[in-house]
């Protein structure tokens, strides 16, 4: 392989937690296309429910396209794609751009499930696909685990892995239950490297999510419509995303990649794997795998969704009785909610979230909230804490070898941040930043406008990456963490 063919991807060992690279190992700075006027007015037919808002008194203000009926708008993760018969079940490459193309199907938004999750049983209506993913997954992390790791290229993250499962078997795929389906790696390689950089061990990986324990479906907790799947021992997501986003994440993958592998504190998702299912249906699935920021073995007190907008960003006196919901930035205002950190470890957490907003930023990204979770600490927990860090501390120390300890200044052991409330009582805090894939497309350009010139533009959530970025940034800063 030629020079200009390889691509340095890893971080230095001599290089510290802060600095930055500014080696760029791919192009792939997405620009905004021009959109004709036949586009924008096609994009205005189709707005109606999330440009919907809560207007001054209460009430939801609806846009009502230019034929003066409210259309839906869907925004969907489930795509049925109809497409040639599969020919090549082998391994191949092809570009983010060559993906599947295929109609939107419905959604499936009202689906109900408990707080902690449903456990999906033989029937019930995601049985199927959880088996998909199990299968799925089990041999595409089994064939990356028999290869040896080697540096990633420019082509690794645009490589595509494609299996075919028919439900009778074949040479290398079991027999199972389900319908035939074929399932799709995106960037297997680099991700794998990415699941390395966090530690993760690819055994235990593919045995949480392929494993015979069976997964939990979460209550949807958005306005996207995607499914939210938990793993048996909660440390991992699987989230349905849209065609899209899928092709836009691919774009930026090089990016985020070099990021995440670089700053060791950052509060971007850690994405561990990208895939597409495709039924016997010609349905096409499209899922991302992640980390669970918030622990199942404590009981978070509180949660909140964050983005730096107020516009329409409370819960209602209905929602705020339930068990489950999570609070947004009036409700965090108006509950006189603080999160005191202390002055270095609050300079160490906004050096890191300024870091993350200019990556979202560069790459043409918004809407994105920070997921906040807060614990009370009482004193009996407060003490199993301690005896658990310090055992954590003890087994890191004898594992580590020669290597450089890693630093535990920003989080203790499991990822928390350990701060005080506006009472001043010790609370513990889980964050990350989640939601990251939403580009500021013609449709978020349009709400823009017409929101912008209802209401103040600053208080909106739709607004250019750049403006969202600070924004995001600066409330952060000043009204949530001291």
């Amino acid at each position: 392989m030629s020079n200009n063919d390889e691509v340095e991807l890893q971080t230095r060992a001599s290089k510290t937690n802060e600095e930055k690279d500014e080696k760029n190992v791919v192009n792939l700075n997405p620009n905004n296309s021009m959109e004709t006027t036949d586009q924008i007015h096609n994009a205005i037919q189709k707005l109606q429910l999330d440009l919907e808002g809560l207007g001054s008194d209460g009430n939801k203000i609806s846009f009502v396209s230019s034929n003066g009926n409210s259309q839906p708008l869907s925004h969907h993760s489930v795509d049925s794609d109809q497409d040639s018969p599969d020919k090549d079940h082998s391994l191949k490459s092809k570009s983010a751009h060559n993906m599947d193309t295929g109609e939107s199907a419905p959604k499936y938004r009202n689906r109900t499930t408990s707080v902690t999750g449903e456990t999906i049983f033989k029937d019930h209506p995601s049985h199927d696909i959880m088996l998909n993913i199990k299968l799925g997954v089990r041999y595409s992390t089994g064939n990356q685990t028999a290869r040896t790791k080697r540096e990633l290229t420019l082509a690794d993250f645009q490589f595509e892995q494609a299996k075919f499962f028919p439900s009778s078997g074949s040479a290398d795929t079991p027999t199972h239950r389900s319908s035939d389906f074929k399932f799709k790696d995106y960037a297997p390689t680099a991700f794998r490297h990415i699941r390395g950089r966090f530690h993760i061990d690819e055994a235990d990986y593919m045995l949480s999510i392929g494993g015979e324990g069976a997964l939990k479906e979460l209550p949807t907790p958005g306005k996207s419509g995607s499914l939210f799947y938990k793993t048996v021992d909660d440390k991992f997501l699987i989230k349905t995303i849209s065609k899209q986003e899928t092709v836009y994440f691919r774009d930026i993958l090089a990016q985020y990649y070099n990021h995440v592998m670089q700053y060791h504190d950052t509060l971007l998702p850690r994405f561990f794997q990208l895939f597409q299912i495709k039924t016997n249906r010609g349905r096409k699935i499209r899922m991302v795998v992640m980390h669970n920021i918030l622990p199942s073995y404590l009981k978070i007190t509180e949660r909140f969704d964050l983005k730096g907008s107020t516009f329409g960003r409370i819960t209602t006196d209905e929602g705020r009785g339930k068990a489950s919901v999570t609070l947004k930035d009036l409700d965090f205002l108006e509950m006189g909610k603080k999160i005191v950190l202390g002055t270095q470890k609050k300079q160490r957490l906004m050096r890191q979230l300024a870091l993350d907003c200019n990556f979202l930023q560069n790459s043409k990204l918004m809407d994105y909230s920070l997921l906040v979770g807060v614990k009370h600490l009482t004193p009996e927990l407060a003490k199993a804490r301690y005896e658990q860090e310090t055992q954590f501390s003890d087994r890191t120390a004898a594992s580590r070898s020669m290597s450089p300890p890693p630093s535990f200044c920003l989080y203790s052991f499991d990822g928390a941040l350990d701060a005080t409330n506006e009472e001043d009582k010790p609370i513990l805090v889980y964050c990350g930043i989640i939601d990251i894939l939403q580009e500021y497309s013609m449709k978020k350009q349009i709400e823009n406008l017409f929101k912008g010139a209802r209401f103040d533009k600053r208080t909106i959530s739709a607004v250019a990456p750049d403006q969202y970025a600070q924004r995001f940034s600066d409330y952060m800063k000043s009204r949530v963490f001291f």
